[in-house]
């Protein structure tokens, strides 16, 4: 019986001695490489903030889609109204941004290219110059008025606009210095993601205008759209078909081209705005040709009941 017992002893002492032997490999390959358990984690982590962020950008992009193509059918005066106090809270917005971010904004250390600087003016030409081919289907509804005072008032309103793209500029350059900032940034690529980096340290107010800066895109894209009958002056046969049926067209092709084009922002937007800059530029000198050249710069020689005459 002792015999039997010391046996049993025996035999179960080498099982579980084996299975410490067994364990041991893993024990040791996870103790040896704790850093591969760390990245691992830390690519899950990142992993899932990408996915996170690129739902928050899809979502995003619906929204503001379907507001900006709700908007032309409410009518041009509704457009102008909302268009009249859109800038009130941008304005704000740069003002916050300015005030808890004064203190990171440094001068850029890197040198300047002229190239990179020629490019920079051609874009906020291009961007300003692309309203000429719209401003038509606005002017129209006006009340009468001296020349001057639409001048005045469509030159202020571009001059106006420059301090805020310049303080644009401002928290991009620094951006590149600042790793809270650059982290947002994500190399040029996320605009809402600097503008949240920055006015992360306002809290919930900074969510705030994030959002409210966010619907705004919408009041400033309506137009655009509601405009996009500027393609039925291609020919008479485009004229037939509804303004509609082009919004529908355009907002169907906006969304899938946003949502891609958002991760790669900076890249798209130079691109879209290089090639406006390009049509825009033929499209001012023949205009300006006709108006100064041809017709003398006399306004008597247009004829308003030919407007759509082809002849």
């Amino acid at each position: 019986m002792s015999c039997g017992r010391g046996r049993m002893r025996s035999s179960s002492s080498n099982i579980q001695s084996s299975q410490t032997a067994s364990d041991q490999p893993y024990r040791a390959e996870s103790s040896l490489n704790p850093r591969q358990d760390e990245d691992g984690q830390g690519r899950t982590v990142r992993d899932s903030r990408t996915n996170e962020s690129a739902q928050r950008v899809t979502i995003g992009v619906v929204i503001v889609s379907i507001m900006t193509f709700i908007c032309p059918f409410m009518g041009y005066r509704f457009i102008h109204k909302c268009a009249s106090v859109a800038w009130i809270p941008m304005v704000i917005v740069f003002l916050v941004m300015l005030g808890v971010g004064a203190k990171d904004i440094v001068a850029p250390t890197r040198p300047t290219d002229p190239a990179a600087v020629l490019s920079f003016t051609s874009l906020m030409f291009s961007s300003v110059v692309i309203g000429s081919t719209t401003s038509p289907d606005f002017g129209v509804h006006h009340a009468p008025t001296s020349s001057w005072r639409t001048f005045l008032y469509v030159y202020l309103g571009m001059i106006l606009a420059l301090p805020c793209r310049i303080l644009g500029v401002l928290f991009a350059a620094s951006a590149l210095d600042a790793t809270a900032w650059n982290d947002g940034f994500d190399g040029g690529s996320n605009i809402g993601g600097l503008m949240e980096s920055v006015l992360s340290v306002s809290g919930d107010f900074g969510k705030f205008l994030i959002t409210l800066s966010a619907l705004c895109i919408a009041v400033v894209a309506a137009p655009t759209l509601y405009s996009s009958s500027s393609f039925m002056a291609i020919s008479p046969v485009f004229a037939k078909i509804p303004r509609c049926v082009y919004a529908c067209i355009y907002t169907a092709s906006l969304i899938p081209v946003s949502i891609l084009g958002a991760a790669k922002f900076y890249n798209v937007l130079v691109d879209i705005i290089s090639l406006a800059g390009y049509w825009i530029a033929a499209f001012v000198a023949i205009v300006l040709t006709d108006h100064c050249i041809i017709s003398h710069g006399r306004w008597e020689t247009y004829n308003a009941e030919d407007w759509n005459d082809p002849h």
